[in-house]
């Protein structure tokens, strides 16, 4: 098992050591239990995530297959086909322990089919078609009893919201997304509120914006601070979302970003495990967030079935020393890759050390001799760093962003 720590806390104690608190975590799992894809869909119900359709290596025109994990013994287990046939950039949501799976792309073309799943009885029942009509790669969400729908394509990008009722098996027309029309966005819900994130416009887009369920309106918020990017993937725990992955300008990325709704700010956290990806899925159990599958385009396709649990509440903690001022700057941080240390005066016998948030030290005893050192850790997992400099009678420690 392997678990990758993010470091978010900086306190100064009594002693002035620096005291460095975990605050999020990703861990593997077991592997998706079928082919590995991207494209899919996923949802939660109780203990269980369901992820199903995608295109896979053998199925680039879509699949149907669905599967069910079971987080307590962390196990796959094949369940019934989506009985609307291949299908992929589909839809899928929750609602009062049912599932609500539809649209997206097949061979027949776009589509705008919906279908119930009943997990008791691992069966699917047809119900009324899309609000709108056919539409693939958009936002869904579940606010409470209801279903929501928007953005997507069908040739055209789109902006129509449509609320589904499970009750009454009727769909609602809302207020339009107030932004451009854009399809691979990303959406979540905190309460009664909606958001969707980013998406493909060009290279990728960092607007984000809330919808409020009781007045019906949309509110633009703080951009995402990781940048524009489509394809990425999004969840909510508690009153922080969390979103990260994506595609920018051919670029796969796999930083993650925790969003605080208080506040309305958001900061990196941990980047997930595994590779840089576009179309993974992700779906939340109890307190834990999970991201799976995705791929990315290099040769001619490369598509992914690992599983990554992230959690917030990782309570590990370390010690680096203390802190003295040493006429030394550091810069830029935070940095992409290389760090550079420079001094008004000669440095003599000054040793360097760049520790991770596990303590664990990951550059060794450098030596600066002059007035300036660039130090090189493009090698290294993007995340924080802690970069040390010890003299005869002074240590100075540094906090690095690596991003």
């Amino acid at each position: 098992m392997r678990t990758l720590l993010f470091t978010s806390l900086i306190s100064i104690s009594f002693f002035n050591d620096i005291t460095v608190t975990a605050q999020s975590a990703w861990t593997s799992k077991t592997a998706f239990g079928g082919e590995e894809r991207y494209r899919a869909v996923s949802f939660a119900i109780d203990d269980y995530g369901y992820v199903g359709t995608g295109i896979t290596l053998s199925g680039r025109s879509g699949t149907k297959d669905f599967w069910q994990w079971n987080r307590t013994t962390d196990s796959w287990v094949k369940k019934a086909d989506f009985p609307g046939g291949e299908r992929f950039d589909a839809l899928a949501l929750s609602i009062n322990g049912k599932a609500y799976v539809g649209g997206g792309g097949s061979p027949a073309g776009w589509e705008k089919d919906l279908w119930e799943y009943n997990p008791v009885t691992d069966a699917w029942v047809k119900k009324a078609d899309l609000g709108g009509g056919a539409r693939a790669a958009a936002v869904a969400f579940s606010i409470g009893n209801k279903g929501y729908i928007v953005t997507g394509g069908n040739g055209a990008g789109l902006k129509d919201f449509w609320e589904y009722n499970p009750a009454s098996n009727l769909w609602t027309r809302k207020a339009d997304f107030p932004a451009t029309e854009r399809s691979f966005a990303a959406g979540f819900s905190i309460g009664n509120k909606g958001y969707v994130l980013g998406g493909l416009i060009g290279n990728g887009v960092q607007d984000f914006w809330e919808w409020n369920q009781a007045s019906d309106k949309w509110t633009k918020k703080a951009d995402f601070g990781g940048g524009g990017r489509a394809e990425l993937v999004a969840f909510s725990i508690g009153n922080k979302a969390y979103a990260g992955t994506g595609i920018a300008t051919l670029n796969y990325l796999q930083d993650f970003w925790e969003w605080e709704q208080a506040t309305d700010t958001w900061t990196p956290v941990q980047s997930c495990g595994g590779v840089g990806r576009g179309n993974a899925i992700s779906f939340v159990i109890g307190n834990k967030g999970y991201m799976a599958t995705g791929g990315y385009y290099e040769d001619y396709g490369h598509y992914e079935k690992d599983v990554w649990e992230f959690s917030t509440d990782v309570s590990t903690s370390i010690k680096v020393g203390k802190e003295m001022d040493m006429d030394i700057n550091v810069y830029p941080n935070p940095t992409s890759g290389i760090i550079v240390l420079s001094s008004d005066k000669v440095s003599v016998n000054k040793v360097i050390r760049i520790y991770d948030v596990l303590g664990n030290c990951v550059i060794k005893n450098i030596s600066m001799q002059g007035k300036t050192i660039e130090i090189d850790i493009k090698g290294k997992a993007k995340g924080i760093y802690f970069l040390e400099i010890t003299s005869a009678d002074k240590r100075y420690v540094k906090k690095i962003l690596y991003e």
